[in-house]
This record gives C-alpha cells, sequence and structure tokens, in this order.
C-alpha cells in the first residue's frame, strides 16, 4: 500500500499523465488548437515521394525524387486527412475513409482529385502499421515531429481538408473535423463545395 502522503504528492502529476494519455488515445491534442479551415490560405507542405511507383503515379508525380510539394500534384483538387494511428476515432473510421475513397476513385470525381493522408506525430513504422491494418489504399505519410500538424493548425483528429491547387495559392474549400457520417453524404457535401467554387 502507497503511504498516504505520497499518493497525496502523486496526485495532480498522476492526473497530467492519465489526461495526457487520453488525449493521446483519442488523437487530441493536450493544448487548445486553431486549425485552418474554409476560404484560407493551405500552406504548401513537403512531403517524402511515396516510394511505390502507382502510389506517385496517382498524384500525377514523376518518380525518383526524394520529396515534393502539394503544388506539383497533378490534379485540380486535393482532400487531406489528418489521422493519428492511436486514434480511437481514426481507427473507427477508417473502413468509411476506404469507401470514401473508392468512390472518390471510382467515380468522375477521380480524374480530377486525389486523396492522401497525413499521419500526425507518427514515424514512418507507425504509418505503414495504420496502412496494412487498416488496408488504406491511397497514399500516407508520416508527420513525426508534428511539423505539419503544427503549420494547419494543431487540429483534432481526424481532420479532412479539401484543396484547390493550381493558381499562385492553395486554398482550402471545406474543412471537416471528427467523423464525416456516411461515405456518401461527405462526397456530396465535397461536390457542393467543388460546384460552390
Amino acid at each position: 500500500m502507497i503511504p498516504g502522503f505520497i499518493a497525496k504528492k502523486s496526485l495532480p502529476a498522476l492526473a497530467a499523465v492519465l489526461l495526457a494519455l487520453a488525449c493521446l488515445a483519442l488523437g487530441l491534442p493536450a493544448l487548445a488548437e486553431n486549425p485552418l479551415g474554409r476560404g484560407q490560405t493551405m500552406p504548401d507542405l513537403e512531403l517524402p515521394m511515396p516510394e511505390n511507383a502507382a502510389q506517385a503515379q496517382y498524384l500525377g508525380l514523376q518518380p525518383g525524387g526524394a520529396s515534393f510539394r502539394l503544388s506539383q500534384i497533378k490534379k485540380p483538387w486535393l482532400l487531406i486527412e489528418i489521422f493519428n494511428m492511436y486514434c480511437t476515432i481514426c481507427q473507427r473510421e477508417a473502413p468509411r475513409t476506404n469507401q470514401l475513397y473508392q468512390a472518390i476513385s471510382q467515380g468522375p470525381l477521380g480524374r480530377r482529385l486525389a486523396m492522401l493522408g497525413i499521419g500526425a506525430g507518427n514515424s514512418p513504422f507507425e504509418v505503414n502499421a495504420f496502412r496494412n491494418r487498416f488496408r488504406i489504399a491511397f497514399p500516407l505519410f508520416p508527420d513525426a515531429d508534428l511539423k505539419i500538424h503544427e503549420a494547419l493548425g494543431e487540429p483534432r483528429t481526424p481532420y479532412y481538408i479539401l484543396i484547390k491547387l493550381g493558381g499562385p495559392q492553395l486554398r482550402i474549400v471545406l474543412a471537416n473535423l471528427g467523423r464525416f457520417g456516411e461515405p456518401a453524404d461527405f462526397l456530396a457535401d465535397i461536390e457542393q463545395a467543388l460546384r460552390a467554387d
């Protein structure tokens, strides 16, 4: 049994640890966030070149370089999912996200809209583990040092951003924090945002 005076002194530290673990498990940052949203400019992020040639081709990239920027993607629209492999919501939403990707890639939007995911705080090993566990077909990229996550305003996960590519700046035309509901409904929201832009 722990002596009472030790337990009392340890309670604040224990509470802080439990809060941090809860935030990590839910994919929530411990501090308040201010994510980029609709109408704002998207930073032209630099990501590692996909090792898989088919995924590089899907994004319209010429394989061979070490990295690429979002502005180099050869489609007019891009949907990004910010996820964390330990985020329970991200895990539960993975089948729906796969369904959304299939609906986009197999429908008329497939020629104009690409999709990728960024693992906030995840190493390449963790991103690959998430990809394999949930059979994610679209390209996923690590953000182990959280630099991308910070540049996006530290959004909670999952966070979906629809970006218009091309032109002098990348522009966010739709943002969704958390679950997006039925894939067909979110796809309708995406189509409406594209028509309105």
